[in-house]
């Protein structure tokens, strides 16, 4: 589990109590006193894994500045001991803590060299013993405005440091759980100054942001690593408006980062709101976030999902307040799927209609997806679905349906769906009515004989057509017709000679009618006459005479 020092800070406000009591608010719990030993506690910072709730701070108790630490192992009811994290006699303070499992990470700025430099220590075993502390930097310089994130055994660490003659942000790691820890690495390299650098992970990408005076105003810069921090791409600016854009916080959920700042462009101090939903590939417009003519500033995010929580600072009341805002990302809705008929023959097309609703984004900011599949089946696809567009004029999302020879006819079923900018699906929205996919019918005549003799009957066969419930309808070609019907058989005959284009044209069940199909047919009159010759008269008279001969000669 990722920890990000986004969230870390955010949850700073579960410490901060007011000197007057109020109501308590409905689910809350009543505020609880963590520190009571006279001295000042600040700097709190808190990170939670399940039930496990740990608190890091600065404390005066011992005449200077040092770390402690306590936990809670019941989400917050009980609270165990202080343990002193810090003890050497300098200044120890501004301490940040991640955890990842049972693996509790501090690091903190400490004065025990002479100068600041980065220090960290770990527990491995959910807050019971603490290793020995680990200086990170060792360059005579001052380093410090440390902040650190994890990602299973992988550390990152960034800070502020002025060993070049300027501050820049370095970085260094451990990929073993902190045992080990590899070089620094400058992340800034242009000669002006940089500061409040903040980091987020997720799995192999860091993202750091930090303020930045390289364009002569502050703006927020931004780069990544996408391979744990083996290697770093260039530096991003997030902002240009030419005042000034400070305190950058960032927090990141899968491909989604949602940054959030402090800015005087309006002329007085403002938050404002920016994100990427492609890894920091690309980045949105800038978005404000309060308006009210006051201070507005220390902003904190903290993202649970595509759910956005940010709190800040305000003078609005005539005091500083504590505010809070949240976007809340519901999923889009599909709304409806219409299509232009009910009915579509195989490679011929129709239009999908489609429209959706979405608290966030722009209808034509979603990105539907279409599918269907037979009735009788499960299996979904699109295969046959294309040309999906955004109709500005109609204001709808459509797409084209065209099914090819291959598919199987009959009813079919049809979904959509809508993905939003952050990556949120809708349910699926199925259409209005079932989809019935034909073939166009085509007739097949085929025929006993093709050359008879007048008078002869031939028989017609067109029972090898295609189509849904077919009814036929014959011409023979030499005037004579049948009538639409069931029957594929037909018999007939010629009384005449010649040569007959016979043919034959089908109706499905939805009255579409195919195109003819013919067969020539040759009626032969030599063969005709032949056929019909039968002995004459002119044979009788020789026959009669010679029966006479014999039977006169049998007399004799």
């Amino acid at each position: 589990m990722a920890v990000y020092v986004s969230i870390i800070m955010f949850t700073t406000i579960f410490v901060v109590f007011s000197e007057h009591p109020i109501a308590t608010p409905s689910g809350w719990s009543e505020d609880t006193r963590l520190t009571n030993d006279g001295s000042q506690s600040n700097d709190p910072v808190v990170a939670v894994n399940g039930n496990n709730t740990h608190l890091v701070w600065t404390d005066e108790r011992d005449g200077n500045q040092e770390i402690y630490y306590k936990r809670s192992t019941n989400n917050g009811e009980n609270w165990g001991s202080d343990t002193r994290l810090t003890n050497d006699g300098s200044v120890s303070n501004t301490p940040v803590v991640a955890v990842n499992g049972n693996n509790i990470h501090v690091v903190w700025k400490d004065e025990r060299d002479g100068n600041y430099e980065i220090y960290y220590k770990r527990s491995t075993n959910n807050g019971e013993n603490w290793g020995s502390d680990t200086r990170l930097t060792n360059d005579g310089s001052y380093s410090f405005e440390s902040v650190v994130a994890v990602n299973g055994n992988n550390i990152h660490v960034v800070w502020r440091d002025n060993r070049d003659g300027n501050y820049e942000i370095y970085y260094k790691r451990s990929t073993n759980n902190g045992e080990n820890w590899g070089s620094d690495t400058r992340l800034t390299n242009d000669g002006s100054n940089y500061y409040n650098p903040v980091v987020a992970v997720n799995g192999n990408n860091i993202h750091l942001v930090w303020t930045d005076e390289r364009d002569g105003n502050e703006e927020i810069y931004y780069k990544r690593s996408t391979n744990n921090g083996e290697n770093w791409g260039s530096d991003t600016r997030l902002t240009n408006d030419g005042s000034q854009s400070y305190t950058p916080v960032v927090a990141v959920n899968e491909n989604n980062i949602h940054l959030v700042w402090r800015d005087n462009r309006d002329g007085n101090h403002e938050i404002y709101y920016k994100r990427s939903t492609n890894n920091g590939g690309n980045w949105g417009s800038d978005t404000r976030l309060t308006n009210d003519g006051s201070y507005s500033y220390d902003p904190v995010v903290a993202v649970n999902g595509n759910n956005i929580h940010v709190v800040w600072q305000e003078y609005r009341n005539g005091n500083y307040e504590i505010y809070y805002k949240q976007k809340l990302n519901q999923k889009p809705t599909a709304d409806t799927l219409d299509f232009s008929a009910n009915h579509v023959y195989k490679e011929e097309a129709i239009t999908l209609y489609t429209n959706a609703s979405d608290d966030n984004d722009q209808e034509s900011d979603l990105t539907p997806t279409f599918e269907y599949k037979p009735t009788v089946d499960t299996t979904w696809q699109n295969t046959c679905i294309s040309d999906v567009a955004w109709d500005s004029i109609g204001w709808y999302w459509k797409a084209t349906f065209t099914p090819s020879e291959g598919m199987e006819t009959g009813l079919y079923d049809f979904r959509v769906k809508f993905t939003d900018s952050d990556s949120m699906d809708s349910d699926w929205r199925d259409g209005a009515e079932q989809m019935d996919v034909r073939e166009h019918p085509i007739a097949v005549l085929s025929a006993s004989s093709t050359n008879i003799m007048k008078g002869e009957s031939v028989t017609f066969n067109a029972s090898t057509s295609t189509g849904k419930e077919l009814v036929y309808y014959f011409d023979f070609g030499d005037g004579t017709t049948s009538d639409w019907g069931y029957d594929a058989v037909k018999t007939h005959k010629y009384s005449e000679e010649g040569t007959y284009i016979a043919k034959v044209k089908v109706k499905d069940t939805y009255d579409e009618e195919s195109l003819w199909d013919s067969i020539e047919i040759t009626v032969d009159n030599s063969k005709s006459d032949e056929g019909d010759s039968t002995p004459g008269f002119e044979l009788i008279f020789p026959i009669c005479a010679i029966a006479l001969i014999l039977f006169w000669k049998r007399k004799r």
